[in-house]
């Protein structure tokens, strides 16, 4: 597609990262806000209401701006690198990017005053993942790093098997960027669970349990959206891994006296790369087919009325 296209796809995007407050440059969407408030299923009294929505319109803002940031520069790099045909792959991958780690910066750089008078809630022990996440979730996050290099590495085997007189130059491309993309999964996973622990370590301010709580579902919501990004690139990596073998076992010249053997070979990535992605993202959709905010509650407020409120 035209590049154009592609700005005005990126534009759609970032207004789709801040729904309810467009992070802070108009009024609040009375819509959206209750549709999340019902999706928590947490009480909003309007002393909370303020509060939550500068958690909001911070974390929108961080996020667009990370998403802007990320898209214009992955797009001048690709104009110039001269990688049109990469356009839509390369700046939404950047986009998605820059938006979770501008959500994260939200929270980061978050500082919520407090009433000097009021008092303060903190929580008496330390958190972790599993306290914000799912077991499915997690599931789903540590599979992405094995996806990806059993995607490449199963590629790589498959196209080894063709003899160096059968094979061309077709696949080259792709397995190359398939390996590349392998690298990237794993440079962005590691990233992505070292900045969750400085996330972690982050105090939370809060002046009630309630408003502790909602902080909470904030908190796992930015950590969520950070680990997608090694999910959605160990997917990209497992397709351009098939893809490599793809355009290997259909070039005429390598199928030529091979009939059988690259049918075979293609059919064994098509299972392998199925396989890998269908494996790593069933854990994580159906942990999204339940509650998942609430299991976040009932963890962190085990046997609170909170608990009640999100059941």
């Amino acid at each position: 597609m035209s590049p154009a296209i592609w700005i005005a796809v990126g534009v759609a995007v970032l207004c789709a990262l801040a729904p309810i407050t467009q992070g802070g440059l108009r009024r609040s969407n009375e819509k959206h806000l209750q549709g999340y408030v019902r999706k928590v299923r947490l009480p909003l009294p309007a002393e909370l209401r303020a509060p939550l929505l500068r958690r909001i319109a911070a974390r929108e803002r961080w996020s667009v701006l990370g998403g802007s940031v990320a898209f214009t520069v992955a797009f001048v790099v690709v104009l110039a690198a001269g990688w049109r045909e990469q356009t839509g792959v390369v700046t939404m991958l950047a986009l998605g990017i820059g938006a979770s780690v501008g959500g994260v910066a939200a929270i980061m750089t978050g500082r919520h005053a407090l009433n000097p008078d009021a008092p303060r809630v903190a929580r008496a022990r330390a958190t972790s993942l599993r306290d914000y996440l799912t077991p499915g979730e997690l599931l789903t996050i540590r599979l992405a790093p094995v996806a990806a290099l059993a995607s490449v590495v199963a590629a790589t085997v498959l196209l080894a098997v063709l003899s160096p007189g059968r094979t061309s130059g077709a696949g080259a491309g792709p397995s190359t960027v398939a390996w590349v993309a392998a690298a990237a999964t794993l440079l962005v996973w590691a990233a992505s669970e070292l900045v969750a622990r400085r996330v972690l370590l982050r105090p939370q301010h809060a002046a009630s349990q309630l408003e502790l709580a909602w902080d909470d579902i904030c908190r796992a919501d930015a950590l969520r959206g950070l680990f997608a990004n090694a999910v959605i690139m160990a997917v990209v990596t497992s397709i351009t891994a098939l893809f490599a073998v793809g355009m290997t076992v259909t070039d005429p010249q390598v199928r030529h006296g091979a009939m059988d053997l690259t049918l075979v070979l293609g059919l064994v990535m098509l299972a392998v790369s199925t396989a890998a992605i269908l494996g790593m993202l069933v854990p994580g959709f159906v942990a999204h087919t339940g509650p998942y905010r609430q299991r976040v509650l009932r963890r962190l407020w085990a046997g609170s009325e909170l608990t009640g409120a999100g059941s």
